[in-house]
């Protein structure tokens, strides 16, 4: 068993011992601060560069299927599918069954911007990983992925279905 006090994290030029989730909640947001600083130069948000990413990958669903796939409120990825249609990013058509149904599209220039900030994001995971070895960086995806499948128990390792 981890003891509570193994990680030390640095907050105002002092180092504080804390447990192993606000290790995880700090590698999370200094990731995706950075990104965010990275994607900035592209125009885009860490939000907005996931929900880009749920649209190309999901091309034709709903907002409502996009935010069940993001795991976000469908208000809020509405947010975000706003704005990456006013930028351009995204196109959204009636559906050619259920006309209040809005399928969303990537457009080009949309898949061109993600594509850049696909090498941003790669570019800062390789940065976060500098010094480990090809082993470790598979034992640390392995131990992160048992511990999620541990928290939605799941012993098989595999993720949970949305039902959103």
């Amino acid at each position: 068993m981890l003891s509570r006090d193994l990680i030390t994290l640095k907050r105002d030029n002092v180092f504080r011992v804390t447990g192993i989730g606000w290790v995880l909640r700090a590698a999370h947001y200094g990731f995706r601060d950075a990104v965010d600083a990275e994607l900035g130069a592209l125009g885009l948000t860490f939000s907005q560069y996931a929900a880009l990413t749920q649209v190309r990958d999901h091309e034709g669903q709903s907002v409502a299927k996009l935010a069940a796939l993001s795991e976000l409120t469908p208000q809020r990825m509405h947010q975000l599918i706003g704005q990456l249609e006013g930028k351009g990013l995204i196109r959204r058509e009636p559906h050619p069954d259920v006309e209040r149904v809005l399928q969303t599209w990537s457009t080009e220039e949309g898949r061109a911007v993600l594509s850049r900030g696909e090498d941003c994001a790669r570019a800062i995971e390789e940065r976060m990983l500098t010094g480990f070895t090809e082993e470790q960086e598979e034992q640390l995806a392995k131990l992160l992925n048992a511990a999620i499948a541990n928290l939605h128990g799941l012993a098989d390792g595999s993720r949970p279905a949305t039902d959103r």
